[in-house]
């Protein structure tokens, strides 16, 4: 099975657009044909803003974190400075520690990607690069 990491941009536009890239890449987690790829930062994060939007379920989003999906691996942060919010580094950091790519919507990693060390695809191009679109 293959690991992702998603931003947390993806499972709120998952949870509002429903034929959206971004519902099909959580609906392949929640079907087990993704696996999600966290660790306790990444997963408080997204936790924590999908809890402060009431249409949200918070329990559907929390079912996502799977113990297999669980990097207790280190981490470099710094490794990706080039990503202007500090709070975003975590993904990144995530993703190239874990050796995964990273599917987000987020300009402050769309507008580097060129210059970090992981792939960095929005959802649909994610989709795309998998031939499935």
């Amino acid at each position: 099975m293959k690991g992702v990491v998603v931003d947390t941009n993806i499972l709120v536009a998952a949870g509002f657009k429903s034929g959206s890239s971004s519902r099909r890449i959580v609906e392949e987690i929640a079907a087990g044909e993704l696996l999600l790829i966290w660790n306790e930062g990444t997963r408080r994060e997204s936790l924590h803003v999908v809890g402060k939007i009431p249409p949200l379920d918070e329990a559907y989003f929390a079912e996502l974190f799977l113990e297999q999906g669980r990097f207790d691996g280190s981490v470099d942060e710094e490794l990706f400075d080039v990503i202007a919010d500090r709070s975003d580094r975590k993904f990144a950091a995530l993703a190239g520690a874990a050796q995964v790519v990273l599917v987000s919507n987020d300009s402050d990693f769309l507008d580097v990607r060129r210059d970090l060390s992981i792939e960095v695809y929005r959802p649909s191009e994610f989709l795309d690069q998998r031939g499935e679109e």
